[in-house]
């Protein structure tokens, strides 16, 4: 969804959608201790059920629970019990969906709410009191016995016919799921939610729409269907995108989706915002970068905080981040300067279609708030977790890798000595190991007594190596070994030290004078001096212009082969 030719919001859809389908449940546990209970809606995890979302024939029981200040859950539910239940939030992480026994179905103008009495509620966006007493008193009038409606905002200046003909379609509804359960054995699907292209036109294509731009054409003639049942006169502004050129690609928004995936977030004045999403909790940190004001600190404090304000109520929307939100705004001496970024930060979260609560500014900078969480965030759509650093954005670095192997080399040495040693390990971590000119490498193999031969390989992940217990003939198999005189097409991976630079061939270190020489170039040597893991040798042609493709080995993504621990073989 684009908002003055920016994007706003931004919504996936991968797999069956389950938020809002009604089951057929059946209770398979009941939690004294978390007021709670884990129903069977039939699928792979268990649904959580809280006692404050079972409404409707319950309610007696749970008032009466209360007064006796009893473990209501257990009065109000019984393991084996059945009942109709309705997906609120999707399933995240290791936790299942969360559903509730209030069933709503949702409409154009209104919402039908089942299972929880009867009443009436107007959208707190309709601001104008006597709309809302007028939209109040229809619903009075066309809402169906023993159920509860829900004004939406798009009622607004629609009258008693075309509320009246919505609340009868969806009472029909209500009425088909109540029949269709009836027939039904728990668990089963008694109502699927309209999938997301479609439940998203009914909800947002309103007044202030311009357009719904859509592709393929298959869904372009549906939604114009759609339109033709729910908004006859909007079907005009249904438009199809037969441009060669691909839709998102013709509005420019595939960088602009890319960059929700970043963690640091750039300000047009130069300052910047940092999201850091955990399962929980989303921590967002405000930092004034390269930017400061003419005016001083306060200024460049209070001008930072009010660019950053409206940009961090925008990455919410179109990251989706749910739960408890903590702003770290920079520190404002003023009270004054407080109560402004407040206020452009609450002005900011009421375009927000999903519920938003805002404590105001502390001392420190920090805002508290929450945002409904109805579920997973663009984050956890898009992407999946690292297999390689489970999460945690860092890894290992080579030194503290090669530390890792030498306690390694070491203890090995003591339980099962062996005749040599081979290590393979990712270059950055053998150079490590090796040292500048096979210094260190020597004084490892004296603490452990034995030989010990450094190979590097680009193939591997940073904290990913092998440590071979060896014998010469074995050691044969497995590497080439240098010699004196020898000539190798080498690749360099440091530049000159000293007017010394480091290049690897085969796995195997080598040292190189070398006045002007840049990672990633080939050179040929001749080998002058020869060692286990590191030798010295001379340029024997001038090293070619071009940079070898893949010459400076990178993290791979994804995990090696190997285990990221050594292995005793």
């Amino acid at each position: 969804m684009l908002e003055d030719g920016e994007l706003a919001e931004y919504h996936v859809e991968r797999g069956p959608k389950i938020a809002g389908n009604v089951y057929k449940a059946r209770v398979v546990n009941v939690l004294r201790g978390m007021d709670a209970a884990f129903v069977d809606i039939g699928l792979d995890r268990n649904a959580f059920l809280a006692l404050g979302d079972v409404m409707g024939d319950f309610e007696e029981e749970i008032e009466a629970a209360r007064k006796e200040k009893a473990k209501t859950i257990a009065s109000v539910l019984k393991v084996g019990q059945e009942l109709l239940v309705q997906v609120s939030r999707t399933a995240m992480g290791g936790k299942g969906a969360r559903v509730t026994t209030r069933l709503t179905l949702p409409g154009r103008y209104v919402v039908l709410v089942l299972g929880i009495g009867s009443y009436v509620g107007v959208s707190r966006k309709i601001e104008d009191e006597n709309e809302r007493r007028r939209l109040r008193d229809v619903a009075e009038k066309i809402r169906p016995r023993g159920r509860s409606l829900i004004i939406r905002t798009e009622a607004q200046g629609k009258g008693d016919r075309q509320l009246g003909k919505e609340v009868a379609f969806l009472g029909q509804l209500a009425d088909r799921i109540s029949d269709k359960a009836k027939g039904s054995h728990a668990p089963s699907l008694i109502h699927e939610e309209l999938p997301l292209v479609f439940g998203f036109v009914r909800d947002v294509f309103g007044k202030q729409a311009k357009r719904v731009v859509v592709e393929p054409k298959e869904t372009y003639e549906e939604i114009r269907e759609l339109m033709g049942l729910t908004a006859p006169a909007m079907r005009r502004r249904v438009v199809l995108h037969d441009n060669k050129v691909p839709l998102f690609a013709a509005f420019g928004l595939e960088a602009e989706i890319e960059k929700l995936l970043r963690r640091r977030v750039w300000l047009p004045n130069g300052s910047h915002i940092t999201i850091e999403q955990t399962e929980a909790l989303t921590a967002i940190d405000v930092n004034s970068g390269r930017y400061t004001a003419a005016g001083g600190l306060a200024e460049t404090v209070l001008n930072t905080n009010l660019q950053a304000a409206p940009e961090i109520a925008r990455q919410l929307r179109l990251r989706n981040v749910g739960g408890i939100i903590v702003v770290d705004f920079i520190d404002m001496d003023k009270s004054t300067h407080r109560t402004r970024v407040t206020r452009a930060f609450e002005e900011a979260l009421a375009k927000d279609r999903a519920r938003t609560k805002i404590l105001h500014i502390s001392p420190f900078g920090l805002v508290e708030m929450t945002r409904k969480r109805t579920g997973a965030s663009l984050r956890d759509t898009l992407m999946e977790t690292c297999p390689h650093c489970g999460g945690l954005g860092k890894v290992l670095s080579p030194l503290t890798v090669s530390l890792k192997i030498e306690r390694e080399l070491a203890r090995e040495a003591a339980s099962a000595p062996p005749d040599l040693f081979l290590v393979r390990a990712h270059p950055n971590v053998a150079l490590q190991l090796v040292g500048p000119a096979g210094d260190r490498v020597a004084a490892t193999e004296k603490a452990v007594g034995k030989p010990v031969y450094i190979r590097s390989d680009p193939t591997r992940a940073i904290d990913s190596f092998d440590i071979l217990n060896a014998t010469p003939a074995l050691l044969a198999q497995q590497v080439s070994l240098a010699s004196v005189g020898q000539t190798v097409s080498a690749v360099v991976l440091q530049r000159p030290s000293n007017g010394i630079a480091l290049a690897v061939a085969g796995g195997y270190h080598i040292g190189v004078k070398a006045a002007h020489v840049e990672p990633g170039t080939n050179i040929n040597i001749r080998l002058t001096k020869v060692g286990r893991s590191f030798g010295e040798g001379v340029v024997i042609e001038p090293a070619p212009q071009e940079r070898a493709e893949k010459a400076v080995p990178r993290r791979r993504r994804g995990r090696s082969r190997h285990s990221s621990v050594a292995r005793r073989h």
